[in-house]
This record gives C-alpha cells, structure tokens and sequence, in this order.
C-alpha cells in the first residue's frame, strides 16, 4: 500500500511538470516581489543582464533546507560571472524567513511571495521548484531539485 501511495505522489507531480503553464523554453513570466529588506524585486530587471536561478521554497520544506548550502556555493561562485539567484519563500511571513535566512545564514537575495501568487503563476505544486533562467528570460531547466551537470548548466548561460 505505501508503494502505491508513493508511485502515485510521484506520478501527480511528473505530470504537473510535464503540463505546467511555464515550461523549459517558455519566456520566463515577469513578477514583482519584495525582498527581506523591503525593496522590490522584478524578475525583468535581470533580462539581457544577468541569468537567474529561481527558486521556489518555504522553510518547513526539508528538501529546501538540504539545498541552502548547494545555493550558497552557487552564489560565491557564480555571482560574479552575472547569476543572480532570487530565492521565492511562499506563504510564510517576514518575520519567520527573516529568522530562518539568518539562522541558516541565506547569501543570496529572498523574495517573499506571502500570497503564493507567484507561485500560482509558475504553476508550482512541489517544494523546492528550480528554474534556471539565461539572460534573455528563457527557461533553460525546471525541476524539484538542482540537475546532476547545474555546473555546466550555468557556466553555459553565464558566458
């Protein structure tokens, strides 16, 4: 029985991959958030400038947290060849991912999506959701986790 509840949780969530609005090759839907220190943050700021990693999480979400220091090493390698990576907290207030980004020491830029409506307009179901965005705004990978080659994902889409 606990097989079959498993083969169908992973079942569901293939398919709302598979047949989600905002897909691998898509142009990446703009939004408009705010970061832990009050100020705006909109995805078509980086067009044509940087490459972005979207990250869609919440602080309760184990697989999250497991990933926190893969993003960190992302950030200081990253960076400064023109990554930016816009971590998306959904439904949880300031004050407790403020707490949490401190705590777990976050290096890279949080957003706060306290509606979940960003994470409705990327059809997001699973946490943490990965987007690797290029720079001219187009959806290169999107998946739960991180790809096994990320690394030459991004050296890539950061030349």
């Amino acid at each position: 029985m606990k097989k079959i509840l498993v083969l169908i949780f992973v079942v569901f969530f293939a398919v709302n991959i598979l047949y989600a609005q905002v897909n691998v090759g898509d142009k990446a839907l703009d939004f408009t958030l705010t970061d832990l220190d009050g100020k705006q943050v909109s995805l078509k700021n980086f067009t044509n400038k940087s490459a972005v990693l979207l990250v869609f999480s919440t602080t309760w979400c184990k697989y999250c947290i497991e990933e926190i220091p893969t993003l960190n090493e992302i950030q200081k390698n990253y960076q400064k060849k023109g990554l930016k990576i816009l971590s998306i907290d959904v439904n949880e207030s300031i004050k407790k991912v403020a707490s949490f980004t401190q705590k777990k020491n976050i290096i890279y830029t949080v957003l706060l999506d306290e509606k979940g409506e960003v994470a409705k307009l990327y059809d997001v179901y699973g946490f943490p959701t990965n987007l690797i965005i290029d720079k001219k705004g187009i959806i290169k990978y999107r998946d739960y986790s991180l790809p096994e080659n990320y690394k030459s994902i991004l050296d890539q889409i950061t030349k």
